[in-house]
């Protein structure tokens, strides 16, 4: 259930002025108020002002304390707009509203900052009660309700975007923050990451976006031993920087991480053009292995082993692992070195275009999958790149279907949307209805553990940056060049809030 947020007309200037605060007039009884009606004004003397101002010996001017409220039985919660008042800052591009008003207007929804201002909620749970997180701790919510099309019902993307939320912090006192998808991964439990770069700029979004990071590049074969036998984590030649990103990982609480052992187009040269008999193979790959595993085994929660691994019949790639020890043996036998040195690590099977029944990829992926059980692997999993061509994506009922006949758990390992092909004013609020559905099907589904995109921001998708897919139409990640929130990843947020509102209910 929604309830009006009601705001003072102070506090719809962004407290710009810096008068007293005046008592706020009564608010309609469906209101949630966050100022007390019944404290008394304070004198002028009294009140400090929350733009002071400046003095030849300036002094830190505390905000003033403000009386404890009540929302939804809750006490102590301050006004945000006493407390944060950058949350609603209207001229400033970076402060929620305006990130989403500008996202919502290049998809084509006209909508202005101060229409939004005026709709935005506290939400909460049908009794009226603050929502909880997975550990039961009230959270206070603030949203506005987008509707794309006021004539059309029932679209993909009308609901709830959060964009404010309040928790407790560690001393037991509300603070007032934007709501983020790691926000929301956080408040449920469920890991949101994506694929981390070494860009300063993309790095300092990590850290709000994800809490999860797949750091497959890094540990690439040709990146940790471009020579044989000179196994190094920092390979500056190749912008490799496995301990670096590690650290970088720790350091952000991006808490799970996903590798990836074997990819044939990064195998070192030394590899494939080496005259080596199947059994020295074998070593080579177990030592790769060990390479990786003895040195972050403990945080490693994820192993992609063999990213689009084919059958021989295929032909698709040339693979001097798989071609030379067989298909079979040389699959199982590392899953199994795998299992013995990080036995609490969970083996992903790894594929393309594998989300839909029927398709070669599924049908590959099943008998992967019963293969490696066979040979007595435990922890296995299913990961569906989903990559998606715009113009042609799968339904959520598709994908839903797809994922409860595997029989093990589900993650959504590199996943963007190549909308080149998409032409109009609609094309980035079709792009997000299908990262939305995705998603939805993914927590949906209950057995999809965790949710990686590829990468952020359009420009430095691979996806316009060569190869025979590339475009500079691609634009097929949540953030815009110059990594700016899309409608897409708005339509990420709105998927997680959703799941959380259902959790409560």
């Amino acid at each position: 259930m929604k309830r009006t947020f009601a705001f003072l007309s102070l506090a719809l200037l962004i407290l710009s002025a810096c008068a007293p605060v005046a008592a706020p007039t009564s608010a309609p009884a469906t209101s949630v108020r966050l100022l007390s009606t019944a404290t008394p004004a304070p004198s002028a003397t009294a009140t400090p002002t929350l733009t002071p101002t400046p003095t030849a010996t300036p002094t830190a001017t505390p905000l003033p304390t403000l009386p404890p409220e009540s929302v939804g039985g809750l006490e102590g919660v301050p006004d945000p707009h006493f407390t944060n008042p950058e949350l609603f800052d209207l001229k400033n591009r970076n402060a929620p509203i305006p990130k989403l008003v500008y996202a919502m207007k290049k998809a084509g929804i006209n909508v202005t900052n101060e229409e939004v201002l005026q709709k935005i909620y506290v939400s909460t749970k049908n009794d009226g009660t603050p929502l909880v997180d997975k550990d039961g701790n009230p959270t206070i919510v603030v949203a506005y309700h987008l509707d794309p099309d006021p004539n059309q019902k029932g679209e993909t993307l009308e609901g709830p975007i959060p964009l404010m939320i309040a928790k407790k912090n560690e001393e037991g006192k509300w603070r007032w923050q934007e709501n983020t998808t790691r926000s929301l991964s956080e408040s449920m439990d469920f890991p949101f990451g994506g694929t981390i770069d070494s860009r300063k700029n993309q790095q300092e979004k990590y850290p709000v976006l994800f809490t999860a990071a797949n750091l497959s590049y890094d540990l690439e074969w040709n990146n940790i031993e471009p020579i044989q036998g000179r196994v190094i984590f920092s390979n500056s030649s190749n912008y490799a920087f496995a301990d670096e990103k590690f650290d970088f990982a720790k350091k952000n609480g991006l808490g799970t991480i996903m590798i990836r052992l074997f990819y044939p187009p990064t195998y070192p040269k030394w590899l494939i053009n080496g005259n080596f008999t199947k059994e020295q193979l074998v070593e080579l790959a177990i030592k790769h292995i060990h390479d990786i595993l003895y040195r972050f085994g403990r945080e490693i929660k994820y192993v992609d082993l063999a990213t689009e691994y084919f059958p021989q019949s295929w032909n698709i790639r040339p693979d001097v692992l798989k071609d030379r020890v067989g298909y079979e043996r040389f699959i199982t036998t590392v899953a199994l070195e795998v299992q013995k040195t990080a036995p609490n690590v969970t083996i992903i099977i790894n594929a393309d275009h594998n989300e839909r029944i029927g398709s070669p990829d599924y049908q590959n992926t099943v008998q992967l999958i019963k293969l490696l059980k066979d040979a007595g692997i435990k922890n296995l999993a299913v990961g569906m790149e989903m990559h998606i061509n715009g113009a042609s994506p799968p339904t959520k009922e598709q994908i839903i279907q797809a994922i409860h006949s595997y029989g093990v758990p589900v993650i959504v390992t590199e996943m963007d949307v190549n909308i080149k092909d998409l032409k109009g004013p609609d094309r980035l609020k079709k792009q997000a209805q299908i990262y939305k559905n995705i998603l939805d099907a993914c927590l949906e589904s209950e057995n999809c553990r965790a949710f990686f995109v590829f990468q952020i921001g359009d420009q430095y998708s691979w996806l316009e940056n060569g190869g025979y897919m590339g475009s500079p139409d691609s634009d097929a990640t949540i953030l815009d060049d110059n990594l700016n929130p899309k409608l897409s990843y708005y339509a990420i947020l709105q998927a997680l809030y959703q799941r959380l509102l259902q959790i409560n209910s």
